[in-house]
């Protein structure tokens, strides 16, 4: 026996300036090398023991083997298959709504009640663009079920912001119900009944395509 068999040192987050494994390999070499014995870390449930004598790449590449292991063996386990299943499943689902949706709104328009502000935040954002993808889908749909006689309730647009993309970020979401709000024909109605300030949304966007316009003038 060693004196690196016993009594490791465990090295916590506090002492490692980052979040990758090759931070951690590098905060733990340093430290066995500082303090001459074992260093011991988990990193995303594997226990990783780092010796003064070893080298940051073998650290790391010790770490990519055991994670391999794990995820082999989960994969492999009852759990791990039900696991797999789900995500095929989950999959196919979005798959077969997405096909569902596009059928809907092939031939939807999407109303706009001002073309100029609309047009204008689209070209000249830095935002996110799929966010803008994200409403016109999420309006189209709406559409349909509208002109199928349904009213625009608080229901309809819930269901169809979930049917418009299952997998929508919060971000995203929440940038098209501004777009929405500010630009789609409906979108006075809409933000009452998600109970948007609807005229400080509007106020805003506009002062702010209004001042895009005039520096496109002058560029």
């Amino acid at each position: 026996m060693t004196k690196f068999d016993y009594d490791p040192m465990t090295l916590t987050q506090n002492d490692v300036p980052g979040d990758g494994i090759d931070d951690w390999a590098l905060s733990a070499l340093a430290t066995a090398i500082s303090k001459d014995r074992r260093i011991q870390f988990d990193f995303n449930g594997i226990l990783m023991n780092v010796m003064p004598d070893m080298r940051i790449s073998d650290i790391v590449a010790n770490y990519h083997r055991k994670f391999k292991n794990n995820r082999d063996a989960y994969y492999d386990s009852v759990d791990g298959m039900k696991g797999q299943r789900k995500i095929r499943l989950n999959a196919l689902k979005k798959q077969r709504l997405d096909e569902k949706v596009m059928t809907m709104i092939a031939n939807e328009k999407f109303r706009i009640s001002y073309p100029f502000v609309y047009h204008n935040w689209k070209n000249n954002t830095d935002e996110l663009k799929a966010a803008f993808i994200y409403a016109e889908k999420w309006a189209k749909l709406m559409q349909v079920n509208m002109r199928a006689g349904k009213r625009l309730t608080k229901k309809l647009i819930d269901q169809t912001a979930h049917d418009a993309d299952i997998e929508v970020t919060e971000t995203i979401y929440n940038f098209a119900r501004e777009i929405l709000v500010s630009c789609w024909a409906r979108g006075a109605k809409f933000g009452e009944i998600l109970q948007f300030d609807i005229n400080e949304i509007r106020q805003n966007r506009w002062q702010t395509c209004i001042k895009n316009a005039r520096l496109s003038r002058i560029k």
